[in-house]
């Protein structure tokens, strides 16, 4: 099955490789966002304080205060920029809109995060029919690739809403962030419980005007694939389909639209949580805060994971994926919910400030669409339909924090993992693991593979290269000696999309030599193979290739399979619970 991305896909041009604004210094994805998005005129303008506690006169002034400030807010708040609605492409479902005039460069949506899911079980593979067929983009794209033999990611923002589209595609993606969000193996019971890859920016490859739907490009493949099984309208691989037949007018995205823009990312207040959704204007009481379209997983064993290890025992866990989906106890159903930032949204009983609701949107099912559908009919369906809205229970304020109640089987799960948590056995070695960006930002001189015999790195280390072998395959100079292995040597040289993260392999350092100038260092390495490369980027067998003058910033550190935070034993795994009201009954197949 093709995922997404691989061929021209979602990593296949780096955006901002693409649009000339390339910095390999700064990956500030959530910074150019801001400069786009966050300048408000009113910003000056003082808000009457909130309202006081006294007696009936005072509750009349209370009120009287409160709607102003409410009127106050609403007046001065940037109008929403991105809408979900009714895809312009037949039989699509939704897509996305731009409210606002985007020009070339500019930010789609808030930055969001990926969901890495590494080497699913066969055995269990119906179970991930819809989200394995129609969402996962390839994992190499989104710098996944070592998280397992073979990974995909799953992009819940703007990578599964926005449709995709083989000429009129308007947005490309920047690389992610990496990081552990100051929630440490060693200190803390959340770490392995949420992604590190976040911060995960579209942008608008060319100008799109108001109203303008967003389009992605999946990649040939994809769209090749489809056409052949006959799942996709003629429209998505028409060269002579223009750009102006998929707009929509701004008053129709504000009549029949949900705004996509009400959320932004940011370090959770919750201890050990990570990261958390925060209010990116004011959202008075029981206004939709976020739409959350779900795709069924009809098998919860299909997020079971098993590893082998090197003396050949076996750990059985669970994907991450998990700790994102919505179940309940009595049944065998998740529920994956995608949509800019809700995948960030944290429990917290005491000050929950939203609840969860089927849409009745007409738009996709409708309300009553879960009620009307067995369990056997929705474990057969090969199509997406679903909808949940979070929703919010008293005005909420920007910058305010958002949270939702995960249910009393969550919160006991969790007080009890918090309670029999220990760092895992190793982890607080020093010597033993050291996150990879860590290291890529402290090692600005890496050893030679000579060195690293004296002076090992940690563990779960190891050297990776940004390198096309296709870009050098026929090149001459190749010696043969004695063993029948060839070697090539070639020099590295930047060219367009050579920082794309599909291109990132194993190496080994073989030399280092420091520039004339003193001021850096170029390396001689030994380029690898990898699982999950193409063909023709494959080095053949019996061949070294050997790349001279790589610089330090093509070089990275990267975590050994199965050693980052999200494969720890002991990492916290359970669905979050959805209220009996909300939960279908006919789906309650475990009573």
């Amino acid at each position: 099955m093709a995922a997404k991305g691989g061929n021209g896909g979602v990593g296949g041009v780096d955006a901002f490789d693409a649009f000339g604004l390339r910095d390999d210094d700064d990956d500030t994805n959530f910074d150019a966002f801001t400069a786009f998005s966050s300048s408000d005129p009113f910003a000056a303008t003082p808000l009457p304080p909130p309202p006081a506690a006294g007696g009936a006169a005072a509750a009349a002034a209370a009120a009287a205060a409160t709607n102003k400030r409410r009127a106050l807010l609403m007046a001065r708040q940037q109008p929403c920029r991105l809408y979900l609605a009714e895809s312009t492409v037949p039989d699509a479902g939704l897509g996305v809109f731009s409210a606002v005039d985007m020009p070339r460069g500019a930010p789609i949506g808030q930055p969001d995060v990926i969901l890495q899911l590494p080497d699913p079980l066969p055995a269990h593979s119906d179970g991930l029919a819809l989200l394995t067929n129609d969402y996962l983009w390839d994992g190499q794209e989104t710098g996944g690739q070592y998280e397992g033999i073979w990974s995909s990611s799953v992009i819940p923002g703007i990578g599964m809403v926005a449709n995709g589209h083989m000429h009129l595609y308007n947005a490309l993606p920047f690389r992610p962030d990496v990081d552990e969000a100051d929630v440490a193996r060693t200190k803390s019971p959340g770490a392995g419980a949420f992604t590190h890859y976040h911060n995960y920016s579209f942008y608008s490859q060319r100008p799109i005007a108001p109203g303008g739907e967003i389009f992605l490009n999946y990649g040939t493949n994809w769209f090749r694939e489809r056409e052949a099984r006959k799942t996709i309208s003629p429209i998505a691989d028409d060269a002579s389909d223009a750009a102006d037949k998929h707009i929509r007018p701004i008053d129709w995205l504000k009549e029949n639209g949900i705004c996509l823009d009400n959320l932004r990312p940011g370090k959770s207040k919750i201890e050990d949580a990570g990261r958390g959704a925060f209010a990116n204007r004011f959202l008075p009481k029981d206004s939709i805060v976020a739409p959350a379209p779900v795709v069924q997983i009809t098998k919860k064993d299909a997020l079971r994971t098993i590893r082998i290890k090197s003396d050949d025992s076996v750990v059985e866990g669970w994907q991450l994926l998990l700790n994102y989906c919505f179940g309940h106890p009595h049944s065998s159903v998740l529920l994956f919910p995608y949509s800019n930032i809700v995948n960030l949204i944290n429990h917290d009983v005491k000050h929950a400030n939203v609840f969860l609701r089927w849409s009745n949107s007409t738009q996709h099912r409708g309300e009553d669409w879960p009620e009307r559908m067995s369990i056997d009919e929705l474990k057969t369906t090969n199509k997406s339909g679903l909808m949940l809205e979070f929703v919010a229970m008293r005005d909420i304020y920007p910058g305010e924090e958002i949270y939702i109640h995960y249910g009393s089987e969550w919160e006991e799960a969790w007080d009890m993992h918090k309670q029999l948590w220990r760092p895992w056995s190793g982890a607080s070695s020093s010597s033993s693991y050291s996150p990879s960006y860590i290291m890529d930002e402290v090692a600005q001189k890496i050893r030679t593979g000579k060195e690293q015999k004296e002076f090992p790195y940690a563990e779960n280390l190891f050297t990776s290269c940004f390198y096309r072998y296709s870009d050098n395959a026929g090149a001459e100079g190749s010696v043969s000696n004695g063993d029948k292995v060839t070697t090539t040597a070639v020099k590295w040289e930047m060219k367009r999309g050579i920082f794309d993260l599909g291109n990132l392999r194993p190496c080994s350092i073989l030399k280092r030599d420091q520039t004339s100038d003193g001021k850096h260092y170029l390396y001689t390495v030994l380029i690898r193979n990898r699982y999950g490369l193409r063909e023709e980027e494959r080095i053949p067998k019996g061949a070294m290739h050997v790349v001279n003058f790589v610089p330090r910033h093509a070089i990275r550190f990267s975590d050994k399979i199965y050693t980052t935070d999200a494969h720890l034993p002991n990492a916290f795994r359970h669905e979050i619970g959805l209220p009996e009201g909300v939960f279908p009954d006919p789906w309650m197949d475990l009573k």
